[in-house]
This record gives structure tokens, sequence and C-alpha cells, in this order.
């Protein structure tokens, strides 16, 4: 397996020499096979759908990373942050942002999109979330 880095419960953040800003949030499942699932489709995502590697982006469980986005920026420059689900408030912003449509708030590129497990099932919503990250990564 490539290596990448998703924080750690202590707040202890590695992260690599490749990292190229983008933070991708979620909110993991108590379900051991739904959180299983919700990791591998972003995984998937990031590899088969962005082609890029795990090593250029944080994936970061908000339910054990308790680090809020102006603590990652203190830390690294922050390009884009993509959030599965309505956790907004959970990783520090004070503004609630509209799904299926990237905003730009403070030099961050912000996408959102529903939790992961819903758009693996609904292939609309998932053709509406990947046209917008084609915008974004300008694929």
């Amino acid at each position: 397996m490539e290596h990448f880095f998703v924080l750690n419960s202590e707040n202890k953040t590695g992260i690599s020499d490749g990292f190229l800003g983008n933070v991708f949030f979620y909110q993991k499942s108590k379900d051991e096979l739904i959180a299983t699932t919700q990791l591998s489709l972003i995984e998937k995502l990031i590899v088969n759908g962005l082609k890029l590697e795990l090593e250029n982006v944080l994936i970061v469980d908000i339910n054990e990373q308790k680090i809020r986005l102006n603590q990652l920026q203190k830390i690294t420059k922050i390009e884009c942050c993509i959030l599965f689900g309505d956790i907004e408030s959970e990783i520090g912003l004070n503004f609630t942002l509209k799904k299926y449509h990237i905003q730009s708030i403070n030099n961050v590129q912000f996408l959102k999109a529903d939790i992961a497990e819903i758009l693996d099932k609904n292939a609309a919503l998932k053709t509406k979330f990947w046209n917008e990250l084609k915008k974004l990564f300008n694929i």
C-alpha cells in the first residue's frame, strides 16, 4: 500500500513532502463496514479519479482528528478542501457551504458533497460531484 497521511487523534500531523495542499474531510461511520467503504471510496476518488498519489493529500476523519482548518493552515498551505457531509462547524468554519458548488474563501477552494456512501449509491449526485472536481483540479 502507498504511504499517505491521516492525522491521528493526538493532533500530531505528519505531512508528506509530496503534499499538494488538498485536504479531504469526512466523518467516519461507527459501523465498521460503512467506515471501510467510506475510506475506500475516498481513496479510489483520489488515486483513480484525480490521478493523485495518496501522499499528495490529507484525509481527515473528523471523529478522530479534532483538528480545525485554521490549525492546518498554520502548519502548511491549504489549496483545496473537499468535505463529505455537513461538517463545516466541526472543522472550524463559521459559514455553510453549498453542496456541489466550488466556493473560494480566503484563498482556499472549497467543495462540499454528500457523505461518501450516499454518493456511491446515487449516480446523479456522483456525476454532479465529479463535474465540480474536474473544474477544481483542472481535469
